[in-house]
């Protein structure tokens, strides 16, 4: 039986203790779910997007998500119809699996060499 390796993260949201004119009273585990909620994507290095997707929840506070990047790379393939070897773009998604427990802002990220 395979089994799944964690790594355990804390996410802690301060807020500051000068409200803004647009108050919002939202908790901690508000901003953590929001946050999660907005799905984003961003470059964060050239060529390598990360995404947030996947998203399940197990309970109000608990659930799952996957992250992972979008890449482009080349292989390298034999065309049997021309007899010549050829290059093709391919785009790939490596993804991990993460779950979390927005009520104490603990994310566990599993373990994956590939991302």
């Amino acid at each position: 039986m395979a089994s799944i390796e964690y790594s355990l993260f804390r996410a802690k949201f301060i807020k500051p203790l000068q409200t803004s004119l647009l108050h919002t009273d939202l908790t901690p585990r508000d901003i953590f779910l929001r946050a999660l909620e907005e799905r984003t994507s961003g470059e964060l290095r050239k060529g390598y997007i990360w995404h947030i997707g996947n998203i399940q929840y197990f309970s109000e506070t608990k659930g799952y998500f996957a992250v992972g990047r979008t890449t482009n790379s080349t292989i390298e393939k034999f065309d049997e119809s021309t007899g010549n070897f050829v290059e093709e773009e391919l785009e790939k998604s490596p993804y991990t699996h993460c779950v979390f427990d927005a009520s104490i802002g603990v994310i566990g990220i599993a373990k994956k060499a590939s991302v």
